[in-house]
């Protein structure tokens, strides 16, 4: 059986060398279900420049583990996935095991997704993301970066590409690829994931395959804490938009945006009383609801266009 792990990266060099050398600790099983299980990691470098090549170069030199360098040609997260999905057809890949580039595995990150794949079937499993923050990251932003907890097996319906395993099946049978309609806002990957659910995938949670996410400090002010969760719920709201349509975009979406946008407005007055509480809800209340009501109407914001970290 094969399995492609793939990082999508953009001229973060340091980052991708700590993602790579957390690679190189997997703890790899001997088989899945019965066969022998082959891996190979796949970096596919969004920069034209080809800043991360020496990066991937100099690992592939001393990695256990198979290695590759690809390109994509169009900027954009969506186009480097789809990058990716190209390379796992071209490797004949079963499975796919994606996490980004600023992001470490854990040793056993790959085993527990594979056994809960095993165990309930899944074509889709996702793993928990656990944010390390800057000693110098304000209280109020801190419980924003806390992952929630749920129990493995847990059923999805929503699912983002920074710690997930699907079954070939989704590209190769499928014929799913991400949206490049979504190549500088983000959201491809719950537009992709929406219409593998479409399809009938079964998507689960693994509660204990853990990746690591370093937090750069420019994530961590209110204007960006606002625009992430503008740009994200833009891009959900553009994407159900995409699939089934204006009318029901606003049948599904609208009653939301208004509701977080009312209890904004509750909050509010809180910012004076108890900050270190009120801004973080007050920020994701206003930037959700802001965001869904903006990407009905096909109005998103292109938090691709630079990248953070290094």
């Amino acid at each position: 059986m094969k399995i492609l792990i793939g990082v999508p990266t953009y001229r973060r060099p340091t980052m991708l060398q700590r993602a790579l050398d957390s690679i190189a600790k997997l703890e790899i099983p001997a088989d899945h279900g019965g066969a022998s299980i082959e891996v190979t990691v796949v970096v596919v470098d969004n920069d034209p420049e080809r800043s991360a090549y020496d990066v991937v170069d100099r690992f592939s030199a001393l990695s256990p583990i198979s290695v590759r360098y690809a390109t994509s040609d169009r900027r954009g997260i969506g186009s480097a996935r789809n990058a990716l999905i190209e390379q796992a057809l071209l490797s004949s890949a079963d499975f796919c095991a994606w996490f980004d580039d600023d992001e470490m595995v854990r040793p056993d990150w790959l085993k527990e997704l594979l056994t809960v794949q095993q165990r309930f079937g899944a074509d889709v499993v996702v793993g928990p993301v656990n944010s390390l923050l800057p000693a110098e990251a304000p209280p109020w932003v801190r419980p924003l970066y806390r992952a929630k907890p749920r129990p493995t097996g847990s059923a999805l319906r929503s699912v983002a590409t920074s710690n997930v395993l699907f079954s070939a099946r989704l590209i190769r049978d499928w014929g799913l690829r991400f949206d490049p309609a979504f190549d500088l806002t983000g959201g491809e990957d719950i537009a992709f994931f929406a219409q593998a659910a479409d399809h009938g995938a079964k998507m689960v949670w693994a509660a204990e395959a853990w990746v690591d996410e370093h937090v750069h400090a420019e994530r961590l002010t209110r204007r960006a804490v606002y625009l992430r969760h503008f740009g994200t719920a833009a891009a959900h709201a553009a994407a159900f938009r995409s699939r089934k349509g204006m009318a029901h975009a606003i049948a599904r979406m609208l009653p939301k945006a208004i509701d977080r946008i009312v209890s904004a407005i509750l909050i509010s007055p809180m910012l004076l009383v108890r900050p270190e509480r009120a801004t973080a809800r007050f920020l994701g209340h206003a930037g959700t609801g802001i965001g869904s009501l903006a990407g009905i109407f096909g109005i998103r914001h292109e938090r691709y266009q630079n990248t953070q970290g290094h």
